[in-house]
């Protein structure tokens, strides 16, 4: 009370106050079937909280902001005592169905119908190193990002009882417990620890902002990678994205005028097909009487899926369905697929532990390339490159991502035919969540690369597998 007394008092006359707030999320992870005498412990102190603040500053808002379980808030009394509720929603990312976020809201306001009601946290984390295709829940993607805020962006319009709504975070931050895809850091900014712009910053300049807005999204994806489409053709399709606020844009792609494309909520799509070497994005849009121009370079990297003489280097990350660029090396490593027509894996599962989202969310000793690391291929059989006749340098990734004792997880692994390891037992010789590489040297004449992984004890597992032509 005394601390609550001295923050009104020392802030009174700050302009930019207007509501003032005292507790966060008091009952996360309680019940009122088992925690009751806390819970109303605390509903108690809300009201003298309550009392005090309104005393002291009778000319502003007073606010509690609860995260996603409303039944322990409404049913405790907590969302009776102040003057505006608040929300802390992740619907689509700690909580699946993107929907699930109105449905929220509509029961709140349905409910609380003498309270106004402001989202005061929604968000999802990205890295700018992480892309995808097919982003999913949890997958740290930009692609999913992006999805989840232009979703929640549509039903809070769609909303006009919501009276406001805050974004978590603008920026990504440091949090020492957590252990994502960036160990240590929050990532759910619109921008990066840096300060630079992710995607999704740029959509919230198309759908808010009174000036012109053009800007091509991924426009920090210099480097791509990707599979042909088929044998047929010597090209990969993959999306590029503009974002503005203006009717419609214009994108040029390697000096080939594309249809134009109308905004929708702020975003435009298309399907490019990428060729090998340095490709020209150009997007353009008239506002008025001014063009507004973008450009970008992009230096594709693409895989045959018959592994050509062209071939150089593939990097596969294991386990997972989205792209890693590593920008200090300047590699792009692409998500597995199974083996057909050239290279892939066969048998096996991605390694999903949690309720949420592909791989661990724990900490890798010995890489800053967590995401690799964090996402494995568990029980596989083989993976299988038609690798044209020559010399090849191969790196293999592990790390254990379960606490398992010694001895619980031991395979072999031959390569062509030939015993490489006898006996990998990850945890015995090197402990849970630690980089381990092993890099070996094979000559290939007339038969492509073959790695086989012969159980001895519980399920083979491999994170990762960079192949490079010498």
């Amino acid at each position: 009370l005394v601390m609550q007394r001295e923050m009104i008092r020392q802030n009174y006359n700050h302009p930019s106050i207007i509501i003032w707030a005292y507790m966060n999320e008091m009952f996360l992870g309680k019940r009122l079937d088992r925690d009751s005498a806390n819970i109303y412990q605390v509903v108690r102190f809300a009201r003298q909280l309550e009392k005090l603040t309104r005393e002291e500053d009778p000319s502003r808002y007073t606010m509690i902001p609860n995260h996603g379980d409303f039944d322990v808030y409404h049913q405790s009394g907590l969302t009776q005592i102040p003057m505006i509720v608040g929300w802390n929603l992740y619907y689509g990312w700690y909580e699946e169905d993107l929907n699930g976020f109105g449905k929220f809201i509509d029961r709140a306001h349905q409910v609380l119908t003498d309270k106004p009601l402001i989202i005061t946290e929604y968000g999802a984390g990205a890295d700018p190193r992480i892309r995808s295709m097919e982003p999913k829940r949890f997958d740290f993607s930009i692609e999913w990002e992006t999805q989840f805020h232009k979703s929640h962006l549509r039903q809070i319009q769609q909303r006009k009882f919501v009276a406001g709504a805050a974004v978590w975070n603008m920026f990504d931050f440091g949090s020492e417990s957590r252990n994502d895809a960036v160990p240590n850091i929050n990532s759910k900014g619109l921008c990066t620890f840096d300060r630079k712009p992710k995607d999704v910053y740029y959509l919230y300049k198309a759908w808010l902002s009174p000036e012109p807005v053009l800007e091509l999204g991924q426009s920090d994806w210099s480097i791509r990678s990707g599979s042909q489409d088929n044998q047929e053709v010597n090209y990969s399709t993959q999306q590029v994205q503009a974002y503005g606020n203006a009717d419609s844009v214009r994108l040029i792609f390697n000096l080939k005028t594309l249809p134009w494309k109308k905004f929708e909520n702020g975003v435009a799509n298309w399907e490019v097909p990428f060729v090998r070497g340095i490709n020209q994005l150009e997007i353009s849009a008239q506002f008025g009487d001014q063009i507004i121009e973008r450009k970008q370079e992009v230096d594709f990297k693409l895989i045959c899926n018959n592994l050509s003489e062209e071939f150089a280097e593939v990097n596969v990350n294991l386990g997972t369905n989205f792209y890693f660029l590593e920008k200090d090396e300047q590699q792009i490593w692409i998500p597995e697929k199974p083996y057909d027509s050239g290279w892939g894996f066969i048998g096996g599962y991605s390694f999903s532990p949690r309720d949420r989202g592909i791989g661990s969310d724990r900490n890798i000793v010995n890489t800053l390339q967590d995401p690799v690391y964090q996402t494995q291929r568990v029980g596989i059989d083989t993976l299988r490159f038609d690798l044209k006749d020559g010399h090849y340098k191969v790196r293999m990734l592990f790390s254990e991502l379960e606490n398992i004792a010694p001895d619980q997880r031991i395979f072999s692994i031959w390569v062509n035919g030939q015993q490489l390891i006898e006996e990998l037992d990850l945890m015995k010789h090197h402990g849970a969540y630690l980089a381990v590489e092993k890099v070996f040297d094979v000559d290939i004449q007339g038969d492509g690369l073959s790695i086989n992984f012969e159980a001895i004890a519980g399920e083979p597992v491999i994170n990762g597998i960079r192949i490079e032509k010498l």
